[in-house]
């Protein structure tokens, strides 16, 4: 490996970062990032070789765009760390790493002499859903022209230009008759859905909606399960609400993100713009909830709200990145999991270390495999299967 100099490193990872670096000192740097390809680096804790791997955790911040700016509901806040100088960026706890990628046409991952750590066919995730109409019959969205979905009744299931779904009431006549349709995402999935009221509800990976194809009640109450952002059309006459297993949101108009996966240990309803009430089937004394912040269910019914929630972690998906905020391994690996749709096992002990940074989610898996194997996680990939070692 190439002897480099860590003093001649620091001065053009500072330059790097204030976007003042030369194609030359990048492709410099980019050299010293790619040393580390080589998947049996096992070095002993407190040696140069593992000082220079934490160094590479912390000097390279994300600067690639992402190209679905359709979908992306709200502006995003820059995170405060994004705005620190390069010497903040070497503070770091211990366990802790710290990750920017960068590199726009990743090479695949190998060790001398062997094929690399992966398939081709582990891909990010994309637009996939199937829409399940009142009669059990299902429509694959992600497969099917743009245009006329389908009609149900007098309602028209469109899927516009965009690629979002749409219903058409124009036709409707107002018979009392209310149709019920469920929208679902798989692992690898998303989707954006135009409610019947013109709400926007946007999908993560293995998620499902449940909906009126029209709001003729007093209130318009949907049933999700997995994770959504919802963009609700205010009507004080009939209030919105979302039912997630013993949750629920009430609203009249607002943006809300909410997190609630069977695999996870709580529930999330993060508010971004507007005001929410939550309530729960154990008689918990319902949160009002403000701007910024986020309520917290937990599986033994206990909700409590942090008012100073990381907004930009919670919208994260949405905005097509993965952000994380001193997050533990196994938390990160089940959101890497259900985008790349790919099965994570462990032989002993989750690994303890917790990261920091944010990856784009149309990124190819070997620069998430990268992260671990910059942390020092030993893995290996077999097919989708990817086995994380002691």
């Amino acid at each position: 490996m190439q002897q480099w100099n860590r003093a001649e490193l620091g001065k053009l990872a500072g330059k790097y970062i204030q976007g003042k670096a030369t194609e030359a000192e990048k492709q410099l740097l980019q050299e010293w990032y790619n040393a580390f390809d080589d998947v049996t680096v096992n070095v002993p804790a407190d040696s140069e070789a593992e000082e220079m791997l934490t160094e590479a955790r912390m000097l390279f911040r994300l600067q690639q765009t992402i190209e679905a700016e359709k979908y992306k509901p709200a502006p995003r806040r820059i995170p405060a760390w994004l705005k620190y100088s390069a010497a903040a960026l070497l503070l770091g706890g211990v366990g802790l790493s710290i990750f920017w990628l960068t590199r726009p046409q990743p090479q695949p991952l190998t060790a001398a002499g062997k094929t690399p750590l992966h398939k081709p066919t582990i891909v990010p995730g994309g637009n996939k859903a199937v829409l399940t109409l009142d009669d059990g019959s299902t429509v694959i969205l992600d497969s099917v022209a743009n245009g006329t979905v389908t009609m149900q009744g007098h309602t028209r299931i469109v899927k516009n230009k965009n690629g979002q779904l749409t219903y058409d009431l124009s036709a409707a006549p107002n018979t009392g008759q209310v149709s019920y349709n469920t929208i679902t995402t798989p692992r690898g999935g998303q989707y954006q859905v135009i409610l019947p009221d013109g709400s926007k509800v946007w999908l993560n990976a293995a998620s499902s909606l449940r909906f009126p194809t029209a709001f003729t009640a007093k209130s318009r109450e949907v049933s999700l399960k997995g994770e959504a952002y919802f963009d609700i059309t205010r009507n004080a006459a009939q209030p919105f609400q979302v039912q997630v297993n013993d949750m629920k949101v009430n609203v009249l108009g607002t943006q809300f993100n909410i997190m609630a996966y069977e695999e996870e240990s709580q529930a999330k309803t993060t508010l971004v713009q507007g005001s929410v009430d939550i309530s729960t089937a154990g008689g918990t004394q319902p949160k009002l909830l403000k701007p910024g912040q986020q309520a917290r269910l937990s599986k033994g019914g206990n909700l409590h709200v942090v008012n100073d929630a990381d907004v930009d972690e919670a919208l994260a998906w949405i905005n097509g990145r993965f952000y994380f905020n001193d997050t533990d391994l196994g938390t990160l690996m089940r959101q890497i999991a259900r985008w790349y749709n790919i099965e994570v096992v462990y032989e002993g002990a989750v690994p303890p270390e917790k990261f920091s940074g944010e990856i784009p989610r149309n990124s190819n898996v070997e620069e998430v495999l990268k992260i671990l194997k910059l942390s020092n996680i030993h893995f290996t990939v077999n097919g989708n299967v990817l086995t994380i070692k002691p």
